[in-house]
């Protein structure tokens, strides 16, 4: 069993680990924000109808994204709080 000690030690290290990764995810959102839109824009009003399909997986993919960040962000808020408390 880990000491209080030990144990805030992992809670703010998980805590910063939480915030850096919820920060590449984040960076990568917006990228693959930017670059969805782009395809979006070239496939446009294809007669397949694929440019309708592309663009929900797309909003579905940015979507799972950003609850990922908030999760992440959630998590990292809930370790320090409790670190605190300790």
């Amino acid at each position: 069993m880990a000491s209080a000690g030990e144990l805030k030690q992992l809670l703010n290290q998980l805590a910063s680990d939480s915030e850096n990764t919820s920060g590449d995810v984040q960076q990568f959102s917006n990228d693959f924000d930017e670059q969805a839109q782009s395809i979006q824009a070239a496939l446009e009003g294809t007669s397949t109808g694929a440019d309708q399909e592309i663009a929900q997986i797309f909003q579905q993919a940015q979507q799972s994204l950003t609850e990922t960040v908030q999760a992440l962000q959630q998590a990292a808020q809930a370790a320090r709080e409790y670190a605190e408390q300790i």
